[in-house]
Parts: C-alpha cells; sequence; structure tokens
C-alpha cells in the first residue's frame, strides 16, 4: 500500500463545513451492508496472511438485528449502515458502556490483529490517523463508532483502487467510484474548486463537458470525468505534452478559496517519484495529472461521507446485538 497525501487540515475541514455531502451521487456506498474484507479480498487487496474471521459472528448478529429485528421507534430513518456499526462497536466492546466514547485505538488494535503484514498495518494505521484528523468535531461516542468505521471502510476502499491502478488493473467498481468523485461535490472534487480552476485556467468545466459520454458503463464515465478536467488544463501544458506545474502554481493567488486544495493536489502528483532532484517536479501529461487527481482527491470523499453518516444518528437511539 503506497502512503496517502498529505492535506491542509483547517481548510480541508472549513470545505467539509460547506459541502456537507454528496447527496446527488455518493461515491461510496452509504445505504447497504457491504461486506469490508469480502470486497476487499476478491479484488486482490489484503495480505496473503489477513484473517478476521473472529469478527464474522458478532457482524453476522448485528446485522441480522438491524435488518429483522424491532428497532426503537427513536432509530427510525437512521441509515442502516450507521444502525449496524452501533450495534456492532456496542457487542464488541469499544463503545463504551453508557456510549459516551468509542475506543479508536482499539479498534486500531484489532485491524492490527488480523495480519502480520508490517506494510499493510503501516496502511492502515496512516489511514486511521487521517481519520482521526478529519473527524467532524463535537461527535457523540454512537456517532464517533459510525464515523470511524466509515471512514475506515471507504478509505481502504479507495486505497484498493490505487493499488488495483497501480497493477493497471482497475475494477469497474473502482472506476465508478472516480468517475462519481470527478463528476460530484465533494471537497477535492473539480465542481467543489471550479472557481478556482476556472479562474487559474480560463475554461470552464461546463464547456469541457460538452459532449462527453453520460451513459452508464463505470470505465467510460471516468474516461469522460478525466477528459473534462483535462480540457479544463490544456492551456497549462508544454511543448512535449507534459503540464507546467510551475505555470500552474504561478497561477494560483494564495488565499482565494479552493487555492490551497489545487496546490496540495499540484504537489501530491507532481512531487515524488519522476522528479529529477528534490523540489522538482516530475513531467506527467495532463491526463495523467487527473488520474492521480481522481486516485488522491477520492479520500476526500471517504472522510465527507462518514462525517455525513456519522451526524445521522441520533444519541438516544440504542441498540444491541442481542434480539429483543
Amino acid at each position: 500500500m503506497t502512503p496517502l497525501m498529505g492535506l491542509t487540515i483547517g481548510a480541508f475541514v472549513g470545505l467539509l463545513a460547506v459541502h456537507g455531502g454528496c447527496a446527488d451521487s455518493s461515491v461510496f456506498v452509504t445505504d447497504q451492508l457491504q461486506p469490508t474484507f469480502q470486497t476487499l479480498g476478491p479484488r486482490q487487496c489484503l495480505p496473503a496472511d489477513f484473517d478476521a474471521s473472529e469478527t464474522v459472528p458478532l457482524a453476522s448478529a448485528s446485522a441480522v438485528r438491524v435488518t429483522t429485528g424491532s428497532l426503537p421507534a427513536e432509530c427510525a430513518g437512521v441509515p442502516l449502515l450507521a444502525l449496524f456499526y452501533n450495534s456492532f462497536a456496542g457487542s464488541n466492546g469499544l463503545l463504551s458502556p453508557d456510549a459516551s466514547s468509542f475506543d479508536v485505538d482499539g479498534l486500531m488494535t484489532v485491524m492490527a490483529s488480523y495480519s502480520n503484514d508490517q506494510t499493510y498495518n503501516n496502511a492502515v494505521a496512516q489511514i486511521m490517523d487521517r481519520c482521526r484528523q478529519f473527524a467532524a468535531p463535537g461527535l457523540t461516542g454512537r456517532q464517533t463508532a459510525v464515523y470511524s468505521y466509515g471512514c475506515l471502510k471507504w478509505s481502504l476502499f479507495a486505497n484498493c483502487d490505487r493499488q488495483q491502478d497501480e497493477r493497471d488493473a482497475l475494477d469497474e467498481e473502482g472506476a465508478l467510484r472516480r468517475a462519481r468523485f470527478l463528476s460530484g461535490s465533494c471537497p477535492l472534487s473539480p465542481n467543489t474548486l471550479k472557481p478556482i480552476l476556472e479562474r487559474v485556467t480560463g475554461r470552464t468545466l461546463e464547456e469541457c463537458g460538452a459532449g462527453l459520454y453520460q451513459g452508464s458503463d463505470p470505465y467510460q464515465l471516468y474516461e469522460a470525468g478525466v477528459a473534462r478536467l483535462a480540457c479544463l488544463l490544456q492551456d497549462l501544458s508544454k511543448s512535449d505534452g507534459s503540464i507546467d506545474f510551475d505555470k500552474l502554481r504561478a497561477s494560483i493567488t494564495r488565499g482565494r478559496p479552493g487555492a490551497v486544495h489545487v496546490l496540495k493536489m499540484m504537489n501530491a502528483c507532481g512531487k515524488g517519484e519522476g522528479a529529477t532532484r528534490a523540489g522538482q517536479f516530475r513531467a506527467i501529461t495532463v491526463n495523467e495529472f487527473a488520474q492521480c487527481w481522481a486516485s488522491k482527491g477520492t479520500f476526500s470523499c471517504a472522510f465527507q461521507e462518514a462525517n455525513k453518516l456519522a451526524k445521522e444518528f441520533p444519541n438516544d437511539c440504542v441498540i444491541s446485538a442481542e434480539a429483543e
């Protein structure tokens, strides 16, 4: 697993507050129980020795409880996934008996017990650190349980997409997720950063999106999203086809809304492996920059959607894994 990109916490949280959720088309599945490890395994994103079988009985009991049990009236309308996470956290002991706190460190310990692969465990620890940093302030214990599980799950999915992409094996699930990010309203989506991007490039997302594919094929939707962003940035390319990061950086007025996020995406995608020397940008095409933007930016959706799901959980909704 590769390290997660660095982000400016304060400004990012500000964007989370303004853009409360990708309500029109969530990047992640938020309205059903989608098994995390049963999804990651077939996508070849778990280490060979991974074993989380000990969680199956409690998870199964919690799933049955929230899908077939008689839930309290206070839980009416609460998203199924949020109900499941609360039941599971209550039964495995990570949610305190009075529900005043959720043991995030305990969750990390549990995750580390599933594999001895240090590279994998380091990546998970980094994901959990990011999830902590981007948690909305003031979450209750029950809401923290929902946020922590949701953020971990969706960040693992986004990281799996990136692993597949590095193997040139991105599947339809990953392609659709990136397409939704590129066309959605997550904190780092082009739509969210539209004012600063259009000011810098002199083009509009509307004109760049004209005539592009709008069907249902995930790969074509992803290609269309990349093409729209690449079109927006086209005038920033050099004669050899690579993007002129120095020109892009010089065009951004610091202090303008969204400027810090464009700069962060530029640094995250433009520096590192391939740069001729420290501090320089590597040579990548406009299309490659757009693809990198989608790969790294999708994590912002995980933080946002997990916070949104958590906030929808009322503190007077009390459930457990035991059937009544």
